[in-house]
């Protein structure tokens, strides 16, 4: 069951919405459902309250129906109002499902990931809500009758083992930094490491934040059923290595060749088909880890991934797509050009292009503005362009406070296919005193009479490497 992606969506929203990378914001824990591989195990999570430890439901669904039981988690509207009580008390007791067992978990306020194997015995838990990598129960294994074992991240990986104690003697706990061309960092060796025991020997290998520490980040999990046994497998990009469970006893394990084989066979098949959330981030560093010839054309695919977001810097709006930057970093280590991934922010494409510049408007500065930019390809003619679906466009409003005394502003589109495209920009002029308006920023607008548009076309032509400099829109001109 992959419920690690329902419990982190609400967290992934606020991050957007605040674009802190370094701080932490994390949505309230709500109540969720998840479900086996083949929907025939489903199982509810209540987060703890103040007088009331969090709770996990095990059902055994009598008609499994995976698209049910998805539209029951994400309810029909733009949230997560659905699991107010009397819906969740509604699903409990239909006659679709019985109770197969429940139990308290251990420490926790919500997990922040679950799966449970296809007979529904066992169930496995990673993490808890605020504090990934954190506690004597990062993971934790559990049955009918309770707690099976948990583990503290140290005791998942060792610092004393010498696979870690390699990767500490190369990673930031060694003083001295230095930057190369790419601002990668680089630590050399200190002599004396006795200053440095306050220092976490993990700040080097994974991402840490305020609340966490992201072991898990870009790393897949596996539930595998084997020889009568079910295991449970992390494989950590950091580490590129597995952490193997036997599920029966939580005990970690050695790895035999046939079991190693299982794993990554299932773990390829799992990362080239779950392509939602942070699982692009994954594929990439998986794949690319153990190239098999045919997945380089399925990398160079995501090339393609049609998400991106828009984000508020300091002196400019940005759209990009970190899952496109994943999969242009995966394609250089593969080419031989770079040997690690390193932070998306400060990766520079070696595939993808972009531009910068501003959009002009005369009805700026002004609040309640919305603006659509589109990159055509240059040949479809521009009466069709409304025509053609396209995958780079950008939506952003003026509600802002920094665009209040704006004449023009400032914008940044990055990790664009590379190719000949002309600008189309619509000024929504009214759809903010929509009280609706959050419906607005997913939606293709072409604009309606009172908006504006700009009428001389910007051809810009996106070079692989390179960022197109001073590209102007202007958007003056009305729509009749």
């Amino acid at each position: 069951m992959r419920l690690k992606d329902v419990l982190v969506a609400c967290c992934i929203l606020v991050a957007l919405l605040l674009n802190n990378s370094n701080g932490d914001s994390w949505a309230p824990p709500m109540t969720r459902l998840g479900h086996s591989d083949s929907g025939q195990i489903s199982v509810l999570i209540i987060p703890a309250t103040s007088d009331c430890p969090c709770r996990l439901m095990v059902y055994r669904e009598n008609n499994p129906d995976i698209q049910a039981i998805r539209d029951a988690l994400w309810g029909t509207k733009a949230g997560w109002e659905k699991y107010l009580n009397p819906e969740i008390e509604k699903w409990q007791q239909s006659s679709e499902r019985k109770l197969l067992w429940q139990a308290e978990l251990d420490k926790c306020v919500a997990p922040n990931y679950i799966d449970v194997s296809e007979d529904g015995k066992y169930i496995v838990k990673l993490d808890n809500w605020y504090s990934i990598g954190h506690g004597d129960n990062v993971v934790a294994f559990y049955n009918e009758e309770g707690l099976i074992k948990k583990y503290s991240l140290e005791e998942v990986v060792p610092l004393d083992s010498e696979r870690v104690k390699r990767l500490i003697r190369n990673s930031q706990t060694k003083i001295q930094i230095a930057f190369d061309e790419e601002n990668e960092f680089f630590f050399k060796e200190a002599k004396d490491y006795s200053s440095l025991s306050n220092i976490n020997p993990y700040e080097g290998l994974f991402d840490h934040t305020t609340s966490s520490r992201h072991w898990r980040k870009n790393g897949v999990e596996v539930m595998l059923p084997l020889n009568g046994k079910v295991f449970f497998g992390v494989w950590l990009s950091w580490l590129c290595d597995w952490v193997i469970w036997d599920m029966a006893n939580g005990n970690i394990i050695q790895a035999t060749p046939e079991l190693l084989q299982a794993l990554n066979c299932q773990a390829r098949k799992q990362v080239r088909k779950n392509m939602e959330w942070d699982e692009v981030g994954a594929a990439c560093h998986f794949l690319t880890y153990f190239r098999v010839a045919e997945d380089r054309q399925f990398i160079q695919d995501l090339l393609q991934y049609n998400k991106f977001v828009v984000s508020f810097g300091e002196d400019y709006i940005h759209s990009y797509s970190e899952e496109r930057r994943y999969a242009d970093m995966a394609l250089s280590i593969w080419d031989g050009e770079r040997q690690r991934f390193i932070d998306t922010n400060s990766y520079k494409c070696r595939y993808l292009g972009g531009f910068e510049g501003a959009v002009v408007s005369d009805s700026l500065p002004q609040s309640n503005l919305i603006f659509y930019l589109y990159l055509v390809p240059a040949d479809i003619s521009e009466n069709q362009w409304t025509q053609q679906s396209t995958l780079h466009k950008m939506i952003f409003d003026t509600t802002d406070d920094r665009f209040k005394d704006c004449s023009e502003i400032p914008l940044k589109m990055s990790d664009i296919t590379p190719g000949r495209y002309y600008i189309k920009c619509i000024l929504d002029r009214n759809s903010l005193k929509n009280p609706n308006q959050y419906r607005l920023y997913s939606r293709d607008y072409f604009g309606q009479k009172g908006d504006l548009t700009n009428s001389e076309l910007t051809i810009v032509d996106i070079v692989p490497g390179e960022q197109c400099e001073d590209v102007r829109i202007v958007c003056n001109t009305p729509i009749e």
